[in-house]
């Protein structure tokens, strides 16, 4: 009982996941798009800008 607890404690729920990984789609096409007119910064600055 206890370890079921503490599982659903540190559990990040679905709903977050989903939005995780379509954040992580759209940060990946502003760096594509970015990219291509300032080719100087770095995917990291670009998806610290955008977040």
């Amino acid at each position: 009982m206890l370890a079921e607890n503490d599982k659903n404690k540190y559990e990040m729920p679905e709903t977050n996941v989903e939005n995780l990984a379509y954040e992580s789609k759209m940060i990946n096409i502003v760096i594509g798009k970015v990219h291509q007119i300032y080719t100087d910064e770095t995917s990291y600055d670009i998806a610290r800008y955008v977040r």
